[in-house]
Order: C-alpha cells, then structure tokens, then sequence
C-alpha cells in the first residue's frame, strides 16, 4: 500500500513538473522558429546521429540584430523549483567553440520580464550533435546587462537564441528537440485577417508610384524594416495568397532605407498610401507615420509628419469599418511644406498593438504626356582629382533640353557650364535645371547631393608585431563585435583599390566599436588618423569592463589635414578605475555646440612611440602641487606655459587660464570634490596630468 500511495505521489510530482512539449520539427516544423533580419531557417533532414527533421540555421553577418525566434504553443514557467533549464540539441560542421545565448521575454513575474533574461553558454569544441543546457536559475537581464545572476520566476512567451552570440561572422549550424522549462499557460495564436488588402485602384504607372511594399509595384530596397533599437517587431506573412507585413507594436517600429542608392525623391508624388489592419478598436488610437529627410547629407535636417487619428483627414474609421476589417488610407502630402527630396526612414508609432500592413507606397495622378523624366546622382570624389563633366550616367533625361547647373556651396566644388571643378573637402548640393524644347516642356528642377573626400592618410610604418590595431587595413584587425553612431565608411583610394576610413558626422552624435575582452596593459601608445573641416573639437575615450571610460579631450584641432596623434598609454592608465587587462572598446565623442564631420582611420595601440613629425600629445613635461588640492593649484614647467585648461571626469571644460610663463597658480576652491584632467600648452606641446579636489 505504501508503494501505490509513493507512486501516485510521483506522478502528482512529475505532472506539476511537466515541461513545456519539445519542438522538434517533425510536425509542423516551420512554424516552430523564425530567422529574424538577416538570418534564415530551413526544416532539413539531419545528418550524424540526428537523422531526424532539424532546424538549419544560416546565421547573418550581423553580431546582434540575426536571431532565431522560437515559436511557442505553450509558455514557458520558471516558476517551479528545480525545473528552470533549457536544453537543445545543436550540430556544428567544424570542431568550434562558439558562445550560443538563449534568450526569454514578453514576460511576467518582475519588471524586466517583458524586455527578458538570458543564458549564455560555449558550445564544446567538436565536430557534429552536442546537447547544450541553459539554466536560468542564474539568468542575467537581457539590456542593459547587468551582469548580475538572478534565479528568475514568471512565464515568458517568446524565446531567442542567437548564434556565436556577439561576433559578425555568417555561420551554418542547426539545432533540434527544444524544451525545458514547465508547462505555461496556452498562448493564444494572433488574429489575422481572412481576405487579403485591396488591390490598388486605379493601377498606376511605374512613373507614378514609389512603392516601399506592394506586390502591385516594383518595391524600392529596404535596409531593415525593423532597426535594433525600436520595440516593436515585424514579420512576413502571407494573407490569402497576397504578402502582408504583420507589425506588433510596443511604441515604435523605425524602417530604414538609409543605404547608398535607397534614399526615395517623393517631392514628384502627391500622396502616400497605407492599407491597415487591425483587430482592435480604433476609437482614441493613433496610426502616425514620420518620415524622415537628409536633405542631400548624411544625417535628419527635417522630417514629414503624417498624424491619422479619429478626427485627421483620412481618419481611424470608428466604429465602422471597425476592427477587424482593412482600411485605405491615403493621406496627402502635397500641403506639407518641409523638404521631402531625400528620404531615408520611416518610423509609424501607434499603441494599436497588432497591425497588418500592406501596399505601402507614394502615388500622384499621371503627368500630361510629353513630361520629361530626370535622374540625378553625382558619385562621391577624391580632393584634387580633376574635373568631370555632367553627363551621362551622373543625369539622364529623355528632354533634349539643355541643362543650367549651379553649386551651393563653391569651397568644395564648382560648375562652369556642365564642368564640375573641385576645390575642396566637403559636401555641396549641385542644382539642375533643365529648358523646355517643342516636344518638352520645362523639365523643373533636380538636385543631387555631392561628397568631396581627402585623399587618404598615410599608411603606418610602424611594425606590425608591435601593435594592437582597432581600426586599420595596414594591420589585421581581431575580436571586432559591433559599432554603434552615425558613422559611414568611405573609401579614399581614387583607383581601383580600397583605402576606407571612418566617416564620423558629430552633429548626430559619438561613434563607439566594441570588442572582445583585450589585454592592452603593455602598450605605451594609442594612435589614430584623423581629418576635418569644420570640427572643433571631441574626444577620444578608451573603456574597459566593468565598465570605466577613460576619457581624453583633444586639446587643440587642426583643419584640413590628416592629422597622426599618439597619445601615451599613461594617460588612460592615470584613471584609477581603467582595466588595460580588460579593454573592451573606444569611443570618439563631443561636447561642442557645432562639432563637425570628422574622418578616422589607422587607430591602433603600439608598444613603440610611433610619432614621427606627428602631434604628440606628452605627459612628462608640468609638474603639480599640492595633489590633493583643495583652494589652490601650482603649476611649473620648464617651457612657457602658453595655456592650461581644467577638464572634468566627463571631458567638459571646467576652467582655462594663458599665463605665458612657465609658472602658474589655479584657484580650485570652487570646484566640487573629485578627479579633474590638466591639459597644459607649453612650448607648442601639451602635456596632460590629473589631480584630485578633496
């Protein structure tokens, strides 16, 4: 009696454990995962000891942005003691170790269960089928990090798992039997229309629409309809035979087209059409669309606001056709007075949740027959190659009408005739205006968007088995994760060879490259490249984990030449939090009203002083007393001091004095306690040293 009664206990214990069902791609395998961005996922028969359907993966070169979701039936609940770990079967081709993290989220239980928790493992270095096992009695919030473990609870909907978490390499690898975890609550599937969006009316000649989504029209190329940082999602779906985009929404979705080529002229066009939806009411919600323009440059100068509501013109239609059926916007533009010449984003906000999009498109009305069609793109050039003549392919017309072309700004380029001559580093827009002739009329106006770069920077001498490089094609670059700001790569060299640099626009921003875990401890220099016109000033930061910034404000700029720094190692090992075992990224920022464009290019550490005829920036050369200082600094040289500047721990300038000797005394009585940066001139070299203000 006493073995019946244990084992009904066991299986009262096994069913209050009983784990969410395996995915296993046998049934219904390809509505079980979903390949995100750049990746793909294909149900194949497997290979090994795994014969069975599997999931293979083709991950994207794209560090972050290229996971896999995994379609749930079923929650997943930590809630239950001892039953918290995730398992799967995973193949690899190659005898490699590689970091998987496995991700959960949209979920319940504390307040970072929505945006989720993750584990992350190393696979063994073998060939073939490995079980991998995620617990997430010790999970870590997904972002920001924390790096704190957590033996999480709750129930969570989605699951990610991302391969060779954190590295850009494309990779094959596959995966089977996933499970874990106990069993949640049914997740109820998403309701979807049954009929598929209207075909548009009337059909519109090639010439009339610029569409993003259609299968009516040819589709301009999208860089992503989803960027990293919006919270929302979207995915391909297919509604009655007719491809739809199925967005779920949190606030926002940002699509960008912001690659060479992609930006969309929409002045031609007069209006814009969506058509939309929604299961739910749509009384007192909003549909807003924001597109964002460039206006011929690299970065926002303004953007077109198309608000739907209930009471805008057209409207949320409230309650008829209600939820559940496709509604037809189309919203006019033409009344908008902003620029709208060069689109390169789009961002819709709505607290609608779930929406079905499609035929996503510009439209206007045909033009009178005779209407001359123009295209105008002018490639970017090198300073001081020679001059080049408008014509084609840089603009196409089927007018015979002559042209009048005009620069906006004549210190990067001028046009004599159809002659464009240049004249320095820059940007400048070129103006076309085309006549009218006996078959034509006028053919209005066009523009095209002109870049001037600097020639290249010189390529480094320095020894490659003495440098740790970051940035460079002279030496090979290691351990490189992801970039974040407004940077675009360009390349200097004006033949047929590739000489690239880093193109920073500090108006919109600081650029930060992230990188595994380096031990930069024995170097003595940082070096690095850089040009501008027109900045005046950022600064350069080294951080290290935990994380620490070490910041550098440049002390002084140099304009329209490359300019070779190296700034001594010792400067950024001053700060008494910075690791140089455990370097992990750098950082160029600014603090200035109006900071510029900036190129980069041959950043790398060096064990050897690598300047030579170069600005160096040195360390050795002032002396400080008292250190503590409480009301009062001295400083003395043994050059003249021509200027000393007082930088805080976050690079902003805080107090400068130009004594012109080579003694000076700064009174700190009315700073606030902490650590502070001295840059001191002296004798055309700077110097840099810290003090503390108790």
């Amino acid at each position: 009696m006493k073995k019946i009664t244990l084992l009904i206990s066991l299986m009262i214990v096994s069913l209050g454990f009983s784990q969410v069902p395996k995915i296993d791609f046998e049934t219904d395998g390809a509505s079980s995962i979903k390949a995100l961005n750049l990746s793909t996922s294909t149900i194949v028969t497997g290979t090994g000891t795994n014969t069975t359907k599997v999931a293979s993966l083709l991950k994207g070169a794209n560090a972050y942005e290229s996971p896999f979701e995994i379609i749930l039936k079923n929650q997943i609940s930590f809630s239950t003691i001892g039953a918290k770990t995730i398992t799967f079967d995973f193949y690899q081709a190659t005898a490699t170790a590689r970091p998987i993290l496995v991700q959960v989220a949209a979920g319940t239980g504390d307040l970072k269960a929505t945006q989720g928790y993750e584990v992350q493992v190393t696979t063994a270095a073998t060939a073939g089928w490995q079980t991998l096992s995620f617990n997430f009695a010790a999970a870590r919030e997904s972002f920001p990090n924390t790096g704190l473990n957590k033996n999480i609870v709750g129930s969570y909907k989605k699951m990610y798992i991302f391969i060779d978490f954190g590295l850009a390499p494309v990779s094959t690898t596959a995966i089977d039997n996933i499970g874990g975890g106990t069993q949640g609550t049914i997740i109820p599937v998403d309701p979807a229309p049954t009929i598929a969006a209207p075909t548009p009316t009337p059909v519109r000649n090639s010439v009339d629409v610029i569409s993003l989504f259609s299968n009516a029209y040819t589709n301009k190329t999208i860089d992503t309809w989803s960027e990293a940082t919006d919270d929302s999602s979207i995915e391909d779906v297919v509604i009655a035979g007719n491809d739809t985009k199925k967005i779920s929404f949190v606030n926002y979705l940002q699509v960008q087209f912001t690659g060479a080529g992609k930006h969309i002229d929409s002045s031609p066009m007069t209006n814009f059409h969506i058509d939309i939806w929604t299961p739910t009411a749509t009384l007192n919600k909003i549909f807003n669309l924001k597109f964002s323009n460039f206006g011929g440059g690299s970065k926002v100068v303004n953007s077109i606001e198309l608000n739907v509501n209930n009471a805008s013109v057209p409207a949320l239609p409230d309650p008829n056709p209600g939820p559940g059926k496709w509604i037809s916007l189309d919203i006019p533009i033409t009344d908008i007075p902003s620029l709208r010449n060069d689109l390169a984003e789009l961002i819709i906000t709505s607290d609608l949740g779930l929406v079905y999009v499609d035929n996503i498109y510009f439209w206007r009305d045909a033009l009178p027959p005779g209407t001359p069609t123009i295209c105008f793109g002018i490639p970017p050039k090198i300073n001081g190659t020679t001059s080049f003549t408008l014509m084609t392919p840089i603009i196409t017309t089927n007018s015979t009408g002559a042209f009048t072309f005009s620069s906006s700004n004549t210190d990067v380029a001028t046009v004599s005739g159809n002659i464009v001559t240049l004249k320095g580093v820059g940007t400048t827009t070129i103006t076309a205006n085309q006549a009218a002739t006996v078959t034509y009329p006028a053919g209005g106006t066009k523009t095209a968007t002109f870049d001037v770069h600097p020639v290249a920077a010189t390529t480094p001498k320095t020894s490659a088995s003495t440098v740790i490089p970051l940035y460079s094609e002279t030496y090979t670059v290691t351990g490189y994760k992801e970039s974040f700001g407004p940077v675009s790569t360009v390349d200097l060299d004006p033949t047929s060879g590739v000489n690239n640099a880093l193109k920073v626009d500090f108006n919109k921003g600081g650029y930060v490259q992230y990188f595994t875990t380096k031990d930069i401890s024995t170097m003595q220099y940082v070096h690095f490249d850089y040009y501008t016109t027109d900045a005046t000033t950022f600064s350069f930061s080294l951080i290290s984990d935990a994380p620490f910034e070490a910041i550098y404000p440049m002390p002084e700029i140099l304009k329209n030449q490359w300019v070779s720094v190296n700034i001594p190692m010792a400067t950024f090992k001053a700060f008494s939090g910075f690791n140089a075992a455990k370097f992990i990224q750098f950082k160029f920022g600014t603090a200035a009203l109006t900071p510029g464009t900036v190129y980069f290019d041959n950043l790398y550490f060096s064990l050897t002083d690598p300047a030579l005829g170069t600005q160096n920036f040195e360390t050795s050369k002032v002396s400080m007393y008292p250190n503590p200082v409480k009301n009062t600094l001295n400083l003395e040289a043994k050059g003249s001091i021509e200027r000393v500047a007082v930088y805080s721990i976050l690079g902003q300038e805080v107090m400068s004095k130009s004594p012109k000797s080579n003694a000076t005394t700064l009174q700190t009585s009315g700073l606030q306690k902490g650590t502070y940066i001295v840059k001191s001139t002296i004798d055309g070299k700077t110097a840099t040293s810290k003090f503390i203000k108790e």
